[in-house]
């Protein structure tokens, strides 16, 4: 994983999520530009569980205690823009 990307483990999804609930994430992954978003994306894969991609935290709700998953967290200047979204295809 680049220097930049930081897999961080048992970390709490509440604060990262508008609805304040969740418990916590297994493995966790800043997102900050969108040239570390593969990168990402395949460390989140070596770890052989589910993840998941989230921006602001809004319309999530996570369930508590320990979830075996990934979460990647995109945190990306608002004029940078991560994720497309072209009918039913995200790129």
């Amino acid at each position: 994983m680049k220097p930049r990307l930081k897999l961080k483990e048992n970390v709490e999804i509440k604060p990262h999520t508008t609805f304040g609930v969740g418990g916590v994430a297994r493995y966790f992954i800043e997102v900050k530009s969108a040239e570390d978003l593969p990168e990402a994306i395949l460390s989140a894969k070596r770890q052989k569980v589910p993840h998941h991609i989230i921006a602001g935290g809004s319309n999530l709700v996570f369930g508590d205690g320990i979830l075996n998953i990934t979460v990647i967290k995109l945190t990306a200047p608002k004029s940078e823009k991560l994720i497309e979204v072209k009918g039913n295809k995200i790129t």
